[in-house]
């Protein structure tokens, strides 16, 4: 398209001598250099520029086409400009219908700029400014638009607005909530309002049970008090209050803003016009004030001027947003105050509770090991005779031993808090545990003079089922504390039965009671609480380290059972356990119990009467790198008849394997301790079987956690001992799996069996 904006050339007046063909040379040539400087103009500048005629794009410059994404000007022309812009704009009229108003008006005037919402070739929007006129044109009618986009100063511009009215309500409100408590934030909050909008009165009324109170004034005729108490409307059976009631009652039942402007003529809430006489009020406005979704109460304020703008309304709803927001952080923060403040002294408590019973620790430790040092010393005495070395010796083995209870303890609590205790459910005789119970506890409770028996009420399945050892573990807690805390009287086992003999689902019930010292009331449930006791003199009086009975309850719930207590200060205690049991029509009831009955051990080789030569002709290799054990496993060895030979490590180990295997007189057994300097125990083992060694092997650690016997089996061992080893054990444990051994070899056909 010629671009011609039909500026009219001027030819030199000085010249009128020139012919009619000279000037109408002179006249093109002005022309020409006219429509250049125009189209310099379209071209280089810096607004997108698009000619219009007959409602489509005939022309644009190189900067329309950066602003539209478009490639060449072919994509623009013959468009119309509403198909470069959304179907509607921001007010809701189409993009069409308001080209044409603007192509229609320019007609008779140049409009002003305006914004429009454009859109690229990719589809993408944006805002832009808008300049539109028409071109003078002899026989056509072309519009020429600016465009300049605008968006990145639209949204920095929104961005301030929004910014500045929200720090006007956080100015004003934060500055003096802080320290306060809600009813302090809200008359603050009407102080604030009152007078930065001028307003004779203000009050905040708390909604509560359909009335509504006022309880917070302000303003200079905050005097004028309306009254005590505002009905308000049922909101479901009566949702539109009448025009009695208070605009507050309206605001509250309709969640709305109510306000009455001009309140002399208004034809609302004519009860109240009276406000207009007695103190000078010409508007109200009633806000309900919500705090998390909930109506909690509302403001009313009461202005002189004749009308309340919205643009105050509007202030008015922020700061009431933001006051809302102000006290439900605040609810919050005094909530996390409140679980923190719990969990502080929870903290504490335990902190407390830990250190109570690490010193029950210090004393229970170093009680037992101050009569080991100090009758190891008396041992070292030569000049004592063979009664009083027994006596001693027979000391240091029960402390030992209480010293292992006491580490046994804390490594099951440790586990269970852990979640690492395993527990192994199988059927078991129930008759002989409670045996086992009578033959311990018997001699124990005659030396105290105290009665003790094990008695039933009803029939009882012969096999119940669940983990023999942990049950084992919690009836010798109970049984032991009943005998510890009782000094007169006695100590009663009862087994009884509750639920279908025949078919179903029943419950075992173990009663322990005792006529001890009796718990308290206030402590029957802290003693189940880890590293407590009744009381600290408890402690100091009967020793132990509390938590026995944690660890026998949390047992008993890992049995899908459970443990309680009932008692009586000064009177006595019983423990309960319950255990839930299925029952079949093969499943076998006992009557009374069998307490002559004892555990069957005929799956342990029994000690020889003459220990000196129960291992007579075996050789034993045995790998420990702590001296002292060395010395003490090779003396207890060696006084059975076994013939010893010791290695420091893993490697030491294997390197003798090597050897004597060349020979025909290998090693019987192998002792290997699993935790070693150069190379460890599991190293050690799994080498030696690929060497083709076949005899037992018995992993020796001092790590309990069944874990560590399935990495010990893992690795090609036999059997699986954790020290401390007490002689028999060691004994019982060697010619079990000697006797495993051999009768393997006795069945060459079948291949030899790992436990």
């Amino acid at each position: 398209m010629q671009l011609n904006f039909s500026i009219t050339p001027s030819i030199p007046e000085f010249v009128p001598q020139l012919t009619s063909s000279e000037r109408e040379i002179a006249l093109i040539e002005a022309l020409r250099e006219s429509e250049a400087r125009s189209r310099a103009f379209f071209e280089l500048a810096s607004d997108a520029i698009i000619l219009v005629e007959n409602q489509q794009i005939v022309a644009c410059n190189h900067k329309t086409l950066e602003l539209f994404q478009a490639k060449s000007p072919e994509e623009l022309l013959g468009l119309h400009p509403w198909d470069i812009s959304p179907e509607f704009q921001e007010d809701g009229l189409s993009s069409k219908e308001k080209v044409i108003q603007l192509i229609n008006r320019c007609r008779n005037e140049t409009p002003e700029p305006f914004e429009w919402i454009a859109r690229r070739l990719n589809g993408s929007e944006f805002y832009s400014s808008v300049s539109l006129c028409l071109i003078p044109h002899a026989k056509k009618e072309v519009h020429l638009a600016s465009i300049r986009d605008i968006s990145e100063q639209k949204l920095i511009s929104e961005a301030i607005e929004n910014h500045k009215a929200y720090l006007q309500v956080l100015a004003e409100m934060r500055r003096f909530f802080y320290g306060h408590n809600e009813k302090e934030i809200v008359a603050s909050f009407l102080e604030i309002v009152t007078s930065g909008f001028h307003f004779a009165k203000t009050w905040y009324g708390e909604y509560l049970f359909n009335v509504i109170r006022p309880s917070i004034h302000s303003g200079p005729k905050a005097g004028l008090v309306d009254g005590d108490k505002f009905p308000v409307a049922d909101p479901v059976n009566h949702p539109n209050p009448d025009e009695s009631v208070f605009p507050m009652a309206s605001a509250i039942c309709e969640k709305n803003c109510c306000l009455i402007n001009h309140l002399q003529t208004s034809s609302c809430f004519k009860k109240w016009q009276h406000l207009s006489e007695t103190g000078n009020f010409n508007a109200l406005a009633a806000l309900p004030f919500e705090v998390n979704g909930k109506i909690e109460g509302g403001f009313v304020f009461y202005s002189e001027s004749q009308q309340i703008n919205e643009n105050v309304l509007e202030y008015l709803q922020s700061g009431l947003r933001e006051l809302s927001r102000i006290i439900s952080e605040r609810r919050l923060w005094e909530e996390q105050k409140r679980v923190l403040k719990f969990a502080k002294e929870k903290a504490e408590m335990a902190v407390k509770a830990k250190t109570h019973f690490l010193a029950n620790m210090s004393h229970e430790i170093r009680t037992p090991m101050t009569a080991i040092l100090g009758y190891t010393e008396i041992l070292a005495d030569s000049e004592l005779s063979k009664n009083k070395l027994e006596e001693s010796a027979h000391i240091i083995r029960n402390n030992a031993k209480y010293l292992l209870h006491i580490l046994n303890d804390i490594l099951d609590y440790s586990k269970i808090e852990a979640e690492m205790l395993k527990v192994e459910i199988k059927p078991f005789r129930l008759d002989k545990l409670l045996a086992e119970m009578e033959s311990l506890f018997r001699a124990v409770t005659a030396e105290k003079n105290l009665s003790f028996k094990i008695t039933n009420t009803t029939a009882f399945p012969n096999e119940i089922l669940t983990d023999p050892i942990r049950m084992k573990q919690v009836l010798l807690n109970l049984i032991g504390n009943a005998v510890k805390f009782t000094s007169q009287g006695g100590i009663h086992v009862n087994i009884s039965w509750a639920g279908n003999t025949n078919i179903g689902f029943g419950q075992l019930r173990i009663d322990i009671s005792d006529t001890g010292v009796g718990i308290s009331e206030d402590s029957l449930e802290k003693i189940f609480t880890p590293f407590e006791q009744q009381d600290n003199s408890t402690t100091r009086k009967y020793g132990g380290t509390g938590l026995g009975l944690a660890i026998s309850r949390r047992l008993m719930r890992l049995l899908c059972g459970n443990l309680t207590v009932k008692s009586t200060q000064g009177k006595g205690s019983c423990f309960s356990i319950f255990l839930p049991q299925y029952t079949s029509s093969e499943t076998v009831w006992s009557q009374s119990l069998q307490l002559g009955l004892k555990e069957n051990t005929s799956t342990k080789p029994e000690l020889r009467e003459n220990i000196s030569s129960a291992l007579a002709g075996r050789r034993v290799l045995l790998v420990e790198d702590s001296k002292d054990n060395q010395r003490l496993f090779s003396l207890i060895l060696r006084k059975s008849g076994a013939e010893v030979l010791l290695a420091d490590n893993g490697r030491q180990a294997v390197e003798m394997v090597e050897e004597i295997m060349l020979r025909e007189n290998s090693f019987d057994l192998i002792l290997m301790d699993m935790q070693m300097p150069v190379m460890d125990g599991y190293t050690a083992t799994d080498l030696i079987r690929k060497m083709g060694y076949e005899k037992p092997i018995i992993a020796l650690t001092a790590h309990a956690m069944s874990e560590e016997r399935i990495k010990c089996i893992a690795a090609g061992c036999n059997d699986f001992v954790t020290k401390p080893i007490l002689r028999d054990a060691l004994i019982t444990a060697v010619l079990s799996n000697l006797r495993d051994e051999n009768e393997t070899d006795s069945t060459p056909d079948s291949p030899p069996e790992l436990c």
